[in-house]
Parts: C-alpha cells; structure tokens; sequence
C-alpha cells in the first residue's frame, strides 16, 4: 500500500482547515518517496509571528522547527541552516577575548529533540519536491532542506522564484533555488570592536532544478509522473499525475487550479488530460463554501465600467505576479483610452517572461532617499529602474543608458499634470506616494486628489491584521479624497445585528480568485471519481463530507473520503 503523509495543508483536527503550507509526502512500499510542494504554514505561523514579531534572522529553521512551523524529518534538512560555517574556529578561538561568545558545540545551538540533519550516506525518505506553483504557501520552507533534494516545476514556476528573490528583500524571498550559507568571519581592525565575530550570508549553493513540460512523463524516484498545467492567479501552475509502477496505483494532487479565468481550461479539458482512472485524489478546497464562480472576463467589465465613471486618476490594487489581471487591467486601459503605469517588479518580471512592454504601459518611479531622483537613490533597487537582467558593474559608464524606467517612467508629479490620462497599479505599501499627487481643493478646504477612484482587484481580508490594513487604506483614501466603493463586509462569529461593532468596511472587489468554487470542484471530483479523496488546503474541510456524500448517491461505485490528520500517516 502507499504512505500519503500530510505535513502542511490541514490541522491536528480533522475538521479544521488549513490553507496552505502544502507539504505532502507519497511514499511507496519499495521505500521510495516524493515530497509534493513544501509551502510556508502561512495561517500557523501568524498565530505566533508578526510583521514586527519574526524568527531571528540567523536561527530561523531552528525557531519554525521548535514551534512545529517546520515537521521533524530525519535525514532533510541542511545541518547549515541550524549552525553556522566556522572552518576556522573563530567562535573558539577569540572566547578569552570576549567571554560571551559561544561556540558551535553551545547547547544554544541544539534542539530539545533528536533531529538527524542530511547524510548522504544515508537513504532519505524522498529526493524530490515537485512544486505546483509558486506561491509562498507552497515554496517557502523549500530553502530548509538539504540542496542536494532536488526540485521540479515548469519553467515559468522557476522565473517567477527567481524574480522574486531577484526584487525582494531577504525577508520575502524564497530561496528555493539558491541557498545561502552563514559563514563565521571577523571584524577588521578599523571596526568598533576589532577581531570579534560576525556571521555573514554568502557562498550561495545551487539546488537541482528541473523543469517539466504539459503532460509530458518522466520517471522519478521509482514513480512515473505526469505533469498536467492548470490555470491559477499565478502563471506557472500544474498538477501532478502519479503512478506507482510497482502497485499499478495512480495518486492525482490538484495542487491550487481554477477553471474562470482566461484561458479556457474547462474541467472536461482537465479531466480528459489525466487520461487515466484515479486512484486517489489530493484535492484542494479553498473555495468549497462558495457555489457561485466568478469569471475574469467579469473582473475586466467591471474595471472598465469603473475607469469610464471616473475622470481623475484610477488606482488600482493587484498582485504584481498575477500576470493575468495585469492583463485584464491593461486591456480595460485600452478601452478607455488610458495609459497602464506598473511597478518595476512587474516590468522586471514580464521581461524575464519574454514580454516586453508596449507603449502604453509605463512604470512608475519612486522620488526615494534624497527626494531628487538621483540615480543614487536607486542603487540597491536596480528593477525600480532598468529591464536589464545582466546588471553590469559598479562605475560601468553604459549603466545610464540602461536605466530606461528611469528615463521613461512616470513620476507622480507627472501624474498630477495630467490625471485622466492614467490608470496606476497601486497597492497599500504605496500610499505614501499619494503625499506627491495632492493639490489644494478650495471647496473642501484642504489636499486631495480630485476625481480619483481606488479599485481592489486582490483577494478580501482573511485575518484579523489584513482587515486592520483594509481600515488603514480606507483611512487614507478618506483624508485624500479618493472614492471607492464599499462591498459586503464579514460577519464574525458572535455578531447578531447589523451594527456589531466588530464588523468592519471593506472596499467591494474586483476580483477572480485562483481556485475553483465548491461547485466545480463537485462537478469536478464526480468526474474524474477516484476511489479514495483527500481534502487538502481548505477552510471547511467538513463540506466535503456532505459533497462526497452527494456525489456517492449518483455513483455505482461510491468515493472513499478519507480526512487528514497533519503528521499522521495515511495508507491507501
């Protein structure tokens, strides 16, 4: 029988959910093994951290490890990400220089619990991670394990991880492919405290990475494995058909699919594509609770409604990877005759793709550090200004030619002239360039920007700081004169009338989320008819008890439905 093993994507409670935080290991009898994506326990890790509140920065496999974040597997993780590099025993050898510096053998540097880090001696349970696609959820904790597991995705999946550890800072990025080393090194001699130790990142190490094509087979590891692209929020995403030679068994994983974007992949289509019975079934359900998809086509009518009532300038807030709503937003600039300005991490990305930008999107440029534009100020962040993916070198006098967002951007003053020319990408960490849009509204008393409108086309609040956020930009949007709409808020538990002091406003959305709704995923599931299901990356996971059941009533031969328990293995 197979081992199916969830580690992230659900609860210790069967009947609590976990979106997200995808960590699944399929394990056949002949002990070989593949881990499906290995994602960031977003949900759980909030319960602990915050945006001020983080894992220190040298120690943080150590930290998710002692609060769960991170499961204890033997033979996994990379001994280096737990302590650092000292070939020279510079923590040793300078202790009678400065009595509270620790070594590498400090009981600081242990965990309460036996945790035997890589040996390639030794046999690991898998080799492999495919990764679905590359949201966070689903590669974050990817950088922990040991560089010699190698991983697999489509090509886009691996310039997208690229590009974001690219523009990122180290905080956000994620470090799937290349891993950095903490190396022990010491201060110079012009240093404050000359000779004593610092630890540094360097020395990035390479991991395998390989990339698959639609549909197109390989052997991996003793299993033969079927990539099947789907559609998502972001580009770059599959599913994975597996089947175990051995046991003539095939194990289906959906990672995060949608059928309402733009690309038409209709569940028949999908359906037809696994081309073979089902075994079992790892299935997502993030949207089970809702009955009513939604197409882009739909987000994109009512942009350009929006647009068109509205004779200032449009913000508009989306996720600089969902390279499909860049697209929706850009053809409803087009229909309005507006000019599309994006962020630099944007422009950065599609360049990567092999897209370039047309003439009627521009990028926005920052006034940053010294509040002039000067090229200076742009130095640690080369995609705010340049397309170029082969940055030259400190003093390269051709560097000024290169900077063509530099040259060709929009800044805000620019906007200001001319506001019913643009619709911007705006988002809530770019409110502050609001201050350099305003002018002075005499009939109000006071600066604004007049005629304005702000769109959310992301996701609602899920938690309790994003709905914090949400008040924060309604706020802003208030003090500058900015009209939005407001949408239907969340009821929380425990409130009974419409003025519960706990229900907070949220902007109406335009907005297609990146999986399919509880119906689909009914129409699907009865389709493709597995013999076993296992609900994964769900807020609801007990729907699927009375979907199953509903679906077993037109089945000859009924589902399985099998609830998850997070460590806890599964035999099917």
């Amino acid at each position: 029988m197979a081992k199916i093993t969830v580690y992230g994507g659900t609860e210790k409670d069967v009947d609590k959910g976990e979106v997200g935080g995808n960590k699944i290991l399929v394990e056949a009898d002949n002990g070989s093994g593949i881990m499906l994506d290995f994602g960031t326990r977003m949900g759980y890790e909030g319960e602990f951290f915050a945006e001020f509140l983080s894992p220190k920065t040298k120690s943080k496999m150590r930290d998710k490890l002692l609060i769960g974040a991170l499961p204890v597997l033997d033979n996994t993780y990379d001994e280096k990400q737990l302590k650092f590099e000292d070939d020279e025993g510079i923590l040793t050898s300078v202790r009678s220089l400065f009595g509270r510096v620790i070594d590498m053998d400090s009981e600081l540097f242990e965990l309460p619990f036996d945790l035997n880090t890589y040996d390639e001696n030794v046999k690991p349970r898998f080799h492999s991670v495919l990764i679905s696609h590359a949201h966070l959820d689903h590669v974050g904790d990817i950088k922990y394990l040991h560089t010699d597991i190698s991983v697999y995705c489509t090509e886009t999946t691996k310039t997208i991880m690229e590009t974001i550890d690219n523009v990122t800072t180290s905080q956000f990025s994620i470090g799937a492919l290349n891993t950095k080393v903490n190396r022990v090194s010491q201060s110079g001699p012009t240093s404050t405290f000359p000779n004593s130790p610092r630890v540094k990142s360097e020395d990035e190490t390479e991991r395998p990475c390989h990339t698959v094509s639609d549909l197109k087979e390989f052997e991996l590891d003793g299993f033969r494995v079927k990539p099947i692209f789907v559609d998502h929020s972001l580009h770059g995403a599959c599913s994975y058909l597996l089947t175990l030679p051995e046991e003539n068994k095939t194990i289906l994983y959906t990672g995060d699919l949608r059928f309402s974007g733009v690309h038409n992949r209709t569940i028949d289509e999908y359906v037809n594509k696994i081309g073979s019975d089902v075994d079992i079934m790892i299935c997502e359900g993030t949207r089970i609770d809702s009955r009513n998809p939604i197409f882009e086509t739909d987000v994109e009518r009512m942009i350009t409604d929006d647009i068109r009532r509205t004779d200032g300038v449009v913000f508009i807030d989306f996720g600089w990877k969902d390279i499909t709503r860049y697209e929706t937003i850009l053809k409803a600039a087009r229909k309005t005759g507006r000019t599309f300005i994006i962020s630099g991490k944007l422009a950065y990305l599609l360049k990567r793709l092999g897209t370039d930008l047309p003439d009627d999107v521009k990028v926005f440029l920052k006034r940053k550090e010294s509040l002039t534009y000067s090229p200076s100020d742009y130095s640690k962040a080369r995609h705010e200004i340049s397309d170029d993916l082969e940055w030259g070198r400190r003093g390269d006098p051709t560097l000024i030619d290169r900077m063509v967002y530099y040259h060709d951007g929009i800044t805000a003053g620019d906007i200001a002239k001319d506001p019913g020319r643009y619709v911007m990408m705006f988002s809530f960490y770019d409110l502050k360039e609001l201050f350099d849009m305003v002018s002075l509204d005499q009939n109000k008393g006071g600066y604004c920007i007049p005629n304005s409108r702000f769109i959310k086309a992301v996701c609602s609040p899920f938690n309790d700081d994003m709905e914090l956020d949400e008040e924060r930009l309604i706020n802003w949007l208030d003090t500058f004169g900015i009209d939005y709409d407001i949408g239907d808020p969340r009821i929380p538990d425990n409130c009974q009338t419409p003025n519960c002091e706990k229900i907070r406003p949220r902007i109406r959305r335009a907005h297609v989320s990146g999986h399919a709704s509880g119906k689909e995923l009914e129409e699907l599931i009865t389709k493709i008819a597995p013999k076993v299901l296992i609900p994964i990356h769900t807020p609801e996971p007990k729907l699927f008890r009375d979907m199953i059941s509903n679906i077993n009533s037109t089945l000859s031969t009924p589902i399985d439905l099998m609830m998850p328990e997070l460590n806890k293995e599964i035999r099917v």
